[in-house]
């Protein structure tokens, strides 16, 4: 039998615990829900791990010998270990009722869990406005609906992706987000669109990737080239298509048309993305420095959006004799350019057409969570970005870092194996031996869960388990269709 054996190898968690995430003590053995700095968890010592995903508030690890183990939150069967005490969740325990794997994936409230040759198990609950869709599952289930060879899975926010031998994917989960390219409007469809069924599109798929509930593909062009499409919530820009329309089937993303992506990542309302030659792009939501791109791009954004405002208002400006003609858009106008003036809308702090982040290293893996991301260097140096509530930046504050920012001192002389991001945590395995080798497993998980609520103390379990169940509940922010859009803007 194949040993599990590794002792240079270690699993670190920080960030918040406050919802079962993870258990930490300090030195006088008290349990701790916010950690600044990476806290081994000393359990798995002696586990091969060959792949880290987290969901909103839980952890999957895979091991070499294709177990996999869970801990976290355990909210409706997020674990798929029935029947356990809250104290036993947080600690890194096997998921019994699961044979051997190759691929994990976990969304907010869900898991995956499949091999190459089609085998799939799920458990856990997706979710749309209303609450939990269907029953949860509260051990691994087996979807017998997938027949053929899987190279890749994924799970966003609420539905999952699975990337087929064919070169044709296939998608399930919540559909109000368009994320799964297709819509429920009956109560029989909801549940329908838990079932996976295939998007369609004519070209081969070579690539998938995700955000919380928006999703691209990386298809074969013509000649020999390739080309990235992306549908589902578009409300910030995350699309990278200039504009702020969801989209229920996939579009061409035309600004990648002459670049060759090899990774896509997303959180809530951003998109980062990586190509072949180490560069990353960023577009989306920027109001907590999710883009990378510094904290003057937002003034800047700003003044060009009040520009534009008041060129158009000036255009449409009419004369004292017909007032009375005004029409209810101009005065919708006018309304949003007083707002705008104010600071009380944030039309300006995204951007709808992918930015190339300046100033840093060229990159070879990317990772991002709800609003907050990672990038490992080619010289394997860790930055981190965005926001930084709970201490997950690893910077040991929890400020706002609106460009890249080094912190591989964080894990002092160990080499980062894996990494993954939870809504408020995160996950890392390293090695003490810096010369160890090993690929970037594709990333799991697009990290889940609004990051709003702050944890300064440790609490008693009242407090968390109300604060947990806030935490759990499903925020989807919608695009207020009464607003005008500020459109195109693009940074000179």
């Amino acid at each position: 039998m194949q040993s599990e054996q590794l002792s240079e190898q270690k699993l670190y968690a920080w960030g918040s615990a406050e919802c079962d995430q993870f258990l930490a003590k300090d030195e006088d053995d008290e349990e701790v829900y916010e950690v600044k700095r990476p806290y081994q968890i000393q359990t798995l010592n002696n586990l091969s791990i060959t792949q880290v995903a987290c969901g909103g508030m839980h952890a999957l690890l895979l091991t070499s010998q294709g177990k996999v183990y869970s801990f976290g939150c355990d909210d409706k069967g997020m674990l798929g270990r029935p029947k356990i005490e809250e104290q036993d969740a947080r600690v890194p325990a096997l998921i019994i009722d699961l044979p051997p794997v190759d691929m994990i994936a976990c969304g907010s409230s869900h898991s995956i869990a499949a091999n190459s040759n089609g085998l799939v198990y799920f458990w856990g609950f997706y979710a749309n406005t209303h609450g939990p869709i269907g029953e949860p599952v509260q051990k691994p289930k087996k979807m017998d609906n997938i027949t053929e060879g899987i190279k890749k899975i994924l799970c966003g926010q609420n539905h999952t992706m699975v990337l087929l031998e064919s070169q044709k994917l296939l998608t399930w989960g919540d559909a109000e987000t368009l994320v799964i390219g297709r819509k429920s409007e009956t109560r029989r469809s909801i549940i329908q669109n838990l079932n996976p069924q295939p998007i369609k599109m004519k070209k081969p798929i070579l690539n998938i990737f995700t955000g919380a509930s928006h999703a691209f593909v990386k298809v074969q062009m013509k000649d020999n080239k390739v080309g990235i499409y992306g549908w589902g919530l578009n409300n910030y820009g995350q699309l990278g298509i200039s504009n702020q329309e969801n989209q229920q089937l996939p579009v061409f993303v035309e600004f990648f048309n002459n670049i060759d992506v090899i990774d896509m990542v997303g959180g809530e309302h951003h998109t980062i993305a990586l190509d072949s030659e180490g560069n990353l792009y960023s577009f989306g939501r920027h109001d907590d420095g999710q883009l990378g791109l510094g904290e003057e791009i937002n003034q800047k954004l700003k003044e060009q959006a009040q520009k534009q405002l008041e060129e158009e208002m000036q255009s449409q400006k009419l004369n004292e004799g017909n007032k009375k003609k005004i029409s209810k858009k101009n005065k919708q106008q006018g309304e949003l350019f007083e707002i705008q003036k104010s600071d009380k809308v944030i039309g300006y702090e995204f951007i709808t057409a992918p930015q190339m982040i300046q100033d840093i290293p060229k990159m070879q893996s990317i990772y991002s969570s709800m609003h907050f991301n990672f990038a490992i260097s080619q010289q394997s140096q860790i930055f981190s970005w965005g926001n930084g509530q709970s201490f997950v930046l690893g910077t040991r504050n929890e400020n706002s870092q609106f460009k890249p920012k080094d912190i591989t001192t964080i894990l002092k002389n160990e080499k980062l194996l894996y990494i993954s991001l939870g809504a408020s945590h995160v996950i890392a395995y390293t090695s003490t031996d810096l010369n160890y080798n090993t690929q970037k497993i594709d990333e799991s998980i697009i990290k889940i869960q609004d990051q709003n609520t702050k944890y300064k103390k440790p609490r008693k379990s009242n407090s968390r388990d109300i604060s947990k169940e806030s935490s759990m509940k499903r925020s989807v922010q919608k695009f207020d269709d009464s607003l005008i859009p500020v459109k195109d803007l693009k940074i000179d």
